[in-house]
């Protein structure tokens, strides 16, 4: 037997979510000038070894690319790259890559930004994630979980920006009593 039409619509409508709640996404500023310099939808890493974050596309920056710089130092030793400056108040808050070792080969031609030249807030998006009626238990559990995932993942992302800031006041901190 063949069920019908309406039936058929009713059992799609119940699969599908009817809303999915928003990543947490963070706005990044020149922390010199408060320029505003991108945000987290380019992201592509967060680069612990170098206090930085590489995205994607960045705005309100200039590439100096009249000449390549050499790292000598750290984990991109031999690196070439050109400097990053805010086009604020010419700042250099970060490097493109153009030559980089194996292990950095991903961030190569992308923006990595240094964390220590940036300033971020979260972008924070409300959604009404609340149904008039909800057809099921499981529904709403499904839905639950799903916001609990989203919200581990933006704790996660806020983990790496407070652990960096931590690691540059411990850094800073220690040349200053000379630990």
């Amino acid at each position: 037997m063949v069920p019908a039409t309406d039936d058929l619509k009713q059992a799609e409508e119940e699969k599908v979510p009817t809303e999915t709640p928003s990543k947490a996404i963070f706005v990044l500023q020149c922390a010199h000038c408060k320029t505003l310099l991108g945000d987290t939808c380019s992201l592509i890493s967060a680069q612990v070894e170098l206090s930085a974050i590489v995205l994607t596309k960045a705005v309100n920056i200039e590439v100096e690319d009249s000449n390549f710089e050499i790292s000598n130092t750290g984990v991109d030793s031999g690196s070439a790259f050109h400097l990053i400056k805010c086009s604020g108040c010419q700042s250099v808050v970060g490097r493109c890559y153009k030559a980089t070792p194996r292990s950095l080969d991903h961030i190569r031609d992308m923006f990595t930004l240094f964390e220590n030249n940036l300033l971020s807030y979260p972008l924070s998006c409300s959604m009404d994630n609340s149904r008039t009626e909800p057809s099921r238990k499981e529904d709403n559990q499904s839905e639950n979980l799903y916001q609990v995932e989203s919200d581990i993942r933006t704790i996660q992302q806020m983990l790496v920006i407070l652990g960096d800031r931590i690691l540059r006041l411990e850094s800073k901190f220690s040349k200053m009593y000379n630990c």
